[in-house]
């Protein structure tokens, strides 16, 4: 009886040493897997990457200080100011689920139309509808009404179809009504005038349908009736709130460029309540 013990002993360390050699294996094999690099050598106008996204049709879009770049799988499809673009400085792209294409540059609101012609159009997004052209442009520059800041620097699709547009410290909703986008701006109340801090770094909808805005101190909450909440950080430089994610209970992480990581709940004013702060 002890000898067939210990071979059932020894049978078990065996199939144990068996199953921790061969996870080594996958995990070395995992920390082996191919990297590719894409750098302007490979074809994008520039090394910096300001934004990630992917339309329908699965092409990869990137926003870069030297312009705009389609990646197919193969290679990189350049824009620049030469093909029309009012600015190379990119700093966001929206892909609505009309098909429209939305960039925020640092020259303006831009609408791309990937099969136009290569040219710029300038119109008012108050007042000008857009035109039936045959060949229409491959970028549309919209001038914002009134916008204190011509650079556009956070683009958002809330669930509702409306493009939420951020503009220097100034926040802009842009409707489609009957070809027709029109801008109207959106009264936030920042109070500072600290450089940097009426800026909006970041735009978010959470499942109830409101919408985060980050500025240098404040995060606001936009809520389905148009009312704002806000949070002001009390810190005494600014802290940048640039990143907004909901968790799956429902909670806000924000990210900051200079204080860490916040997170917070929502009280039953509809107002972010501070849970943690984490450094």
């Amino acid at each position: 009886m002890r000898a067939n013990s210990f071979t059932n002993t020894q049978v078990v360390g065996r199939l144990s040493l068996l199953f921790l050699l061969i996870a080594i294996a996958f995990i070395a094999r995992a920390e082996r897997l191919p990297i590719k690099t894409y750098t302007v050598a490979d074809g994008l106008p520039q090394n910096g990457i300001n934004q990630i996204s992917q339309d329908a049709s699965g092409f990869f879009w990137f926003c870069t200080n030297g312009g705009l770049a389609r990646f197919d799988g193969y290679g990189f499809t350049n824009f620049t100011v030469q093909e029309g673009l009012p600015s190379d400085t990119i700093f966001d792209f929206q892909y609505t689920r009309e098909g429209d294409y939305w960039l925020a540059t640092a020259g303006g609101l831009v609408k791309f139309t990937p099969d136009g012609t290569i040219f710029n159009r300038i119109v008012l997004a108050d007042e000008v509808a857009e035109l039936a052209d045959a060949s229409p442009p491959l970028f549309t520059t919209y001038l914002l009404p009134n916008a204190k800041s011509k650079s556009v620097s956070k683009l958002l699709q809330d669930s509702r179809g409306r493009v939420w547009v951020g503009a220097g410290g100034e926040l802009f909703q842009l409707d489609n009504a009957n070809d027709q986008f029109k801008a109207q701006l959106f009264p936030l109340n920042e109070s500072s005038s600290a450089a940097g801090v009426d800026y909006i770094y970041s735009l978010y909808e959470d499942r109830r349908g409101a919408i985060w805005v980050g500025t240098g101190n404040r995060l606001h909450r936009i809520l389905a009736d148009g009312r704002v909440t806000s949070y002001a950080s009390a810190e005494a430089s600014p802290v940048y709130f640039r990143a907004v994610l909901e968790d799956r209970n429902g909670n806000i992480w924000v990210g900051t460029a200079m204080k860490g990581l916040y997170q917070f709940a929502i009280d039953e004013q509809e107002t972010p309540r501070l849970m943690r702060h984490l450094l």
